[in-house]
């Protein structure tokens, strides 16, 4: 069906209206397996979308058909009524065919069917309720008396407007998703904040593969509009609440980084599982919440370090655990951040009150990675810091619903006629912070935001040798050195860093699938949330030291019982 005639703007946002008044009058309703009532509505309009009737359909049908196959149950189960649902935008057919499809007290069973087959759309709608109700999967959990009862209740429902068993079964087969293996069920995604990290969600949305962005919260405009796009079949929506009661299983958290908090604690909360972008908090108190609730709920939570999934980054892992180099004993971190000013400096990034600074912001990625190679964390920390090219006397503004991509310019330089920067800047645009790890190694990261390069060098030093990328991604090396030379040398190794298909090298892509089956399966993840909190840790109170008298200062430990919990796989004994 992928040549129909697209349904336009203004449908889809009747649609969308309709999905919203059936997921707030389904709330807290479940089925009965058990499972979030708001699924059947959803199966239903996922049926009618098969339908060859459907498909041969003019687009105003169609809309109208999916408006009532979402509302179908709303006035029956919830109190809605036909006025109040013309009130709220839907259509006059889809109202009426809602009205069709409610049952009444005196009206029989036979007069209830022939009404419905006497209104196409509500025909229609019935029809897909009838094949999720007979659903060979769903009826197999049901007792073999209610089972025999139910088949020919639906039976003589399939006679009465004229509909053939066969029709059913073609719908069942149809239904099967390609690759998906028996008795499982779709994975439903909700996305909260659907900004520039919008792109992580998508590699989610793969119902062919078992998993479907079923519903968007952004509260800007711009977001709702693109997530729309992104999204034509889920249900958009600036409120939170909406999506809590919209039944999905898990969800990515993509707002700016002072928002990940109380919105990752309301869906584990809610029992969902979560994806949080990093940092995992701006805060080690937040970050400590995170981890709490998801300890004491059961809730499962993933950490958003795509760095440990890049090509680089595992090659370099590979080597050290192959031992090449020994024991690690000192990493050092350059980060030449060559586009800092544009990315940075000119929305909400640039003020401590949204990110704490820049060396958590941005180098969260690098202190994980740095913990992440040396197989230990910060156990206290230094650093120092200053704005030293940004802001003094640059011109401002608000940047409203813009974006990066909005105003980007790589061929800006030099860097101090960056303008139009954020209205408060007040982080540092060069840092530089010195680790002592609890395995006793030493780390160093630089991290600076006016240099001509972008990428990131790493070297790590071990008792028998050491590596280093030159370049970060593909086209680039990792060298090694581990024989004696007397001075300069070229590497006595050297390796091509692999390139993958999808964001970051492909670390984007294999994160989110490593996320998807931790959600359907559990097991062991490449990324950590202790480990995230404990990058979160380390460049919080380094930036407290570089704000302050640049003493070392004490990176503070997490509970025993959490750590012990989130180090068997997030399983309690």
């Amino acid at each position: 069906m992928t040549d129909l005639e697209p349904i336009p703007a203004e449908l889809q946002a009747m649609i969308n209206t309709a999905r919203l008044i059936a997921t707030r009058a389904h709330a807290g309703q479940v089925d009965k397996a058990g499972r979030p009532y708001v699924h059947h509505p959803e199966r239903v309009v996922a049926m009618l979308r098969l339908l060859p009737t459907y498909a041969a359909a003019d687009v105003g049908t169609r809309a109208d058909a999916i408006a009532a196959g979402w509302l179908h149950d709303v006035i029956e189960d919830a109190g809605e009524t036909t006025d109040s649902l013309l009130a709220a935008g839907i259509s006059t057919r889809a109202a009426t065919a809602v009205s069709a499809l409610t049952r009444r007290d005196d009206v029989d069973e036979d007069a209830y069917y022939a009404g419905v087959a006497a209104q196409p759309i509500a025909r229609l709608v019935k029809i897909a309720d009838l094949a999720d109700n007979l659903d060979p999967e769903r009826t197999a959990r049901l007792d073999p008396q209610t089972r025999d009862r139910l088949a020919a209740k639906y039976a003589h429902a399939l006679d009465v407007i004229e509909v053939e068993r066969s029709l059913i079964d073609s719908l069942h087969a149809a239904s099967v998703r390609p690759g998906s293996q028996p008795g499982q069920r779709l994975l439903r995604v909700g996305v909260i904040g659907f900004g520039l990290r919008g792109v992580v969600a998508r590699y989610a949305d793969r119902p062919d593969q078992g998993s479907a962005v079923t519903v968007v919260c952004d509260t800007s405009t711009r977001g709702r509009r693109d997530a729309r796009s992104a999204f034509p079949d889920a249900l958009i929506t600036g409120d939170l609440e909406t999506l809590l009661a919209s039944g999905i299983d898990a969800a990515f958290v993509l707002t700016p980084d002072d928002r990940h908090e109380p919105v990752a604690l309301a869906l584990l909360r809610a029992g969902i599982a979560v994806f949080c972008e990093k940092p995992l908090a701006v805060t080690i108190a937040g970050c400590d919440a995170i981890l709490r609730v998801a300890y004491e709920t059961g809730s499962r939570l993933y950490v958003g370090h795509n760095m440990r999934h890049m090509p680089v980054v595992r090659l370099m892992r590979e080597l050290i655990e192959d031992g090449r180099i020994g024991a690690v004993q000192a990493i050092w971190c350059r980060h030449f951040v060559g586009h800092g000013g544009d990315f940075y400096f000119k929305d909400w990034h640039a003020d401590r009150r949204h990110s704490t600074g820049l060396l958590l912001q941005k180098g969260a990625h690098d202190i994980d990675v740095i913990h992440y190679l040396a197989g230990s964390a910060s156990a206290s920390v230094t650093a120092m810091g200053a704005r030293r090219v940004y802001g003094d006397g640059a011109a401002r503004r608000d940047p409203g619903e813009a974006r990066m991509t909005d105003w980007h310019d790589p061929t800006g330089w030099p860097p101090r006629t960056l303008t139009d920067l954020n209205p408060v800047v007040d982080v540092e645009d060069l840092s530089m912070m010195i680790m002592r790890l609890e395995s006793g190694a030493l780390a160093s990261y630089q991290q600076c935001h006016f240099t001509p390069d972008y990428w990131r060098n790493y070297t790590v030093i071990g008792d028998a040798g050491r590596i280093e990328n030159l370049g970060d991604s593909s086209g680039g090396r990792v060298a090694l050195w581990n024989r004696r030379h007397e001075r300069w040398a070229e590497p006595d190794e050297s390796w091509p860093i692999p390139d993958g298909d999808g964001g970051h090298g492909g670390a984007d892509p294999e994160m989110v699938a490593e996320f998807l089956r931790f959600v359907r399966a559990g097991g062991p993840t490449t990324t950590s949330p202790v480990w995230a909190r404990q990058a979160v840790a380390a460049a919080v109170i380094a930036t407290e030291s570089l704000r302050g008298d640049c003493s070392a200062r004490a990176v503070p430990p997490l509970a025993d019982d959490v750590v012990a919990y989130f180090a068997a796989g997030q399983q309690r004994e």
